[in-house]
């Protein structure tokens, strides 16, 4: 009984009751929206898509594209947590469409082929989500990752990822609610990293004043942590409360940086 009265005494409506707020709510957390880009091969496409045969087509779903799904997500969220953002900073969500693409096996001395349904033969591959979307921002508050799903066995040379990022010029321009970015990234937590942290006002940092080196240098392959610098720079991403004012600027012209 003395238990019960302690317990009691110290219980909060909300966790007497089985439920724990967060922070804050849907509505005021960054969306992420990951857009799944199948890349197949050649004899893939012919094989299950041309020929139209269903069991290859079943197959393929069922022992590669879906567990690689649960990847692309898992590997997003890491990514996040390198980057100092909890999972109840941001909505992660599916795109509505999946993209694929038939390439060519790259090499030492020659980069892959590739052509998209849409955009046919992709002669401009680091802005193929840009221009698959007509070089059109997401909404402010919103990441659009595109992740590049390598069918097995197929070589990869050139650009790992790329970023565009929309911003208003005010004092509150940094901040999520005033930023809009679209980015891709081959299926690698560093990789995703790298172009997430340019969605959220990283830039490559070889020249930083503090010296200190981290997977937002342009060779970012090399590297699997996020000092501490940039670290705070994402946070001011994300301050909450959302500053006052933080949601006012929508009519107001947006400027874009594009990076690597």
């Amino acid at each position: 009984m003395i238990h019960w009265i302690v317990l009691v005494s110290l219980c909060v409506s909300a966790v007497c009751s089985g439920q724990i707020p967060y922070l804050n709510t849907s509505s005021e957390r960054l969306n992420i929206e990951v857009v799944p880009v199948f890349v197949i091969s050649e004899d893939t496409a012919f094989t299950v898509l041309s020929t139209g045969n269903l069991d290859e087509l079943e197959a393929l779903v069922e022992n590669h594209w879906v567990p690689l799904f649960t990847q692309m997500f898992v590997a997003t969220r890491n990514a996040m947590l390198t980057l100092g953002v909890g999972p109840h900073e941001y909505n992660l969500q599916l795109g509505d469409l999946m993209q694929f693409m038939v390439c060519t096996e790259a090499n030492l001395g020659v980069g892959q082929q590739c052509v998209h349904q849409e955009l046919g033969e992709i002669t401009d591959l680091p802005n193929f989500a840009y221009n698959l979307y007509d070089g059109q921002n997401p909404p402010l508050g919103t990441v659009q990752l595109s992740i590049m799903l390598l069918e097995e066995n197929i070589a990869w040379n050139g650009v790992l990822g790329l970023a565009w990022r929309w911003y208003q010029t005010e004092t509150l321009g940094g901040h999520w609610t005033n930023t809009a970015c679209r980015a891709w990234a081959l299926y690698s937590v560093p990789v995703i990293t790298h172009e997430l942290g340019h969605c959220f006002g990283l830039v490559h940092n070889e020249n930083d004043a503090d010296i200190g080196l981290d997977l937002m240098a342009t060779h970012y392959a090399h590297y699997e942590w996020v000092k501490d610098s940039n670290l705070e720079l994402v946070r001011e991403h994300f301050e909450y409360p959302i500053p006052a004012g933080a949601l006012s600027y929508g009519d107001r012209p947006l400027e874009v940086e594009l990076h690597f």
